[in-house]
């Protein structure tokens, strides 16, 4: 389908849509089960045209074509503090939204919409069902997931054991083992409730199921030998990756030259000739999968990334002895480092004072001098004559 007779709503082979976006407080229906959610806020990338929601779209990029995309994400919705309005905003500026649906009775349904209540789902207002606002909650769900998977692959790349061991933790006694999956973005075991299965984002159950028998159950928890940590690791990357891959395909469509960003995708074979103007472009169904692919070059090419030393954030070193993302992220860090030293050093002198020997002199006014607070100036005006 050509870009200018596409329907509203639907995204071209190998491109991805740019969006004006803003940010708001979430409504209590937009809260998922359990109420407990890292942040409260909406994303919205919509506009009305003649009564009706459609996307608010600024261009058109290739989100397989932006190597940066991956480290971008997780530096966003990843980090230890919540990202603020503006780096969100710039954020779907410039890669647009995960726009993660499910199918429901031939149509789409945001995944995110999932986690509601069943009263909720059943309400949901047309903006959330033409995918036109997720929740911050759930992109970071999304960057915990990946972070979680880059963190494994590193462990295994450099054989880390007790790395391994700890992101997998222990698991519970018996003969035979229990399966793993992604539930709200973390790692979880055993699990028999089928609400808490239904959470679990397609594609992200990493070994086989297993039934824990009933003399397995209370009998307490084994950390797990060395090579089931490689087993177990290896193969839940592996099945997140897969999944990414099985969400993609690759389709003939036309060439249209596009001024805002070039087609996504690899071109194959020679120029063509004359009228075809063909091309073979890889797509993603959602902005997920453009990430985890991603991912997947990382570990194909076996590329490490670093975490800044001042934003915390990952980034592909130009340099080997490269600490920072940015020179603009470098000359923050030292310039609150020298502050911080600052403020710190003057506290110390102004708290107490050493002797030559190093031991501590008590000022004067203090209790173990026993005289009140003055300068030696009116100290030695106020002292009787002879003395």
């Amino acid at each position: 389908m050509t870009r200018n007779k596409r329907r509203e709503g639907e995204v071209p082979t190998g491109l991805w849509p740019r969006v004006r976006a803003t940010v708001r407080p979430l409504n209590d229906w937009e809260i998922p089960l359990g109420g407990h959610v890292r942040d409260y806020r909406m994303v919205e990338f919509s506009q009305l045209q003649k009564g009706m929601h459609v996307p608010d779209w600024t261009g058109l990029y290739s989100p397989l074509g932006e190597p940066a995309l991956f480290e971008e994400f997780l530096r966003v919705f990843g980090g230890e503090e919540r990202p603020s309005d503006s780096s969100v905003i710039r954020f779907y500026a410039r890669y647009g939204p995960l726009w993660e649906f499910v199918m429901r009775d031939g149509q789409r349904f945001p995944a995110w919409a999932e986690r509601l209540d069943p009263e909720h789902q059943a309400k949901l207002p047309d903006e959330a069902r033409l995918l036109l606002c997720e929740p911050l909650w759930w992109l970071g769900e999304r960057a915990e997931e990946l972070r979680l998977t880059y963190d494994l692959y590193m462990a295994l790349k450099d054989n880390r054991l007790t790395a391994l061991a700890g992101i997998l933790r222990a698991v519970p006694r018996g003969k035979k083992t229990i399966g793993m999956a992604i539930v709200a973005g973390r790692l979880v075991r055993d699990i028999v409730d089928e609400k808490e299965v239904g959470k679990a984002r397609v594609g992200s159950f990493s070994v086989e199921r297993h039934e824990v028998d009933s003399k397995s159950r209370g009998a307490g928890l084994r950390r797990l030998t060395d090579e089931e940590c490689k087993r177990w690791a290896n193969v839940f990357v592996s099945t997140q990756l897969n999944a990414a891959e099985e969400r993609s395909r690759r389709r003939w469509v036309l060439d249209e030259p596009v001024p805002l960003a070039p087609p996504g995708g690899e071109r194959t074979g020679k120029p063509r000739s004359g009228s075809l103007n063909l091309m073979r472009a890889r797509s993603v169904e959602d902005l997920t999968t453009a990430l985890y692919l991603h991912l997947g070059d990382l570990v194909e090419q076996e590329a490490v990334l670093r975490q800044c030393r001042g934003c915390r954030g990952l980034f592909r070193p130009g340099r080997s002895d490269q600490e920072y993302c940015s020179a603009r992220c470098g000359d923050a860090a030292r310039q609150r480092g020298y502050y911080t030293d600052r403020k710190a050093r003057a506290n110390s002198r102004s708290q107490q004072t050493e002797s030559p020997r190093g031991h501590r002199r008590p000022s004067v006014g203090s209790k173990k001098s026993g005289r009140p607070r003055a300068s030696a100036r009116r100290l030695r005006a106020e002292s009787p004559p002879g003395r």
